[in-house]
């Protein structure tokens, strides 16, 4: 079965990610960005639909979530995101 998928991150990693679940046929409900000023924007399409917190909304078997935040020298960030959510 496949779920849903919500992104985490809105930068350009992301829109590569976006970009490669639009042409598999993914269903993406969404972004999140800790960012309140980027809430409601949308990337390729999508819609950025608030923080994290956006993701606890949802049951963890209904949803997959893809890591999105890119880096530039440290994974600390990326790291720290999945440890979060696994």
């Amino acid at each position: 079965m496949n779920h849903p998928v919500i992104v985490l991150g809105s930068g350009g990693h992301a829109k590569v990610l976006i970009n490669a679940l639009q042409l598999s046929g993914a269903q993406i409900i969404g972004v999140v960005d800790p960012d309140t000023k980027r809430h409601g924007e949308k990337i390729l399409g999508v819609l950025i639909l608030g923080n994290d917190e956006v993701v606890m909304e949802h049951r963890p078997e209904q949803i997959r979530l893809v890591n999105a935040l890119g880096s530039t020298g440290s994974t600390v960030a990326r790291q720290t995101l999945f440890e979060r959510f696994s």
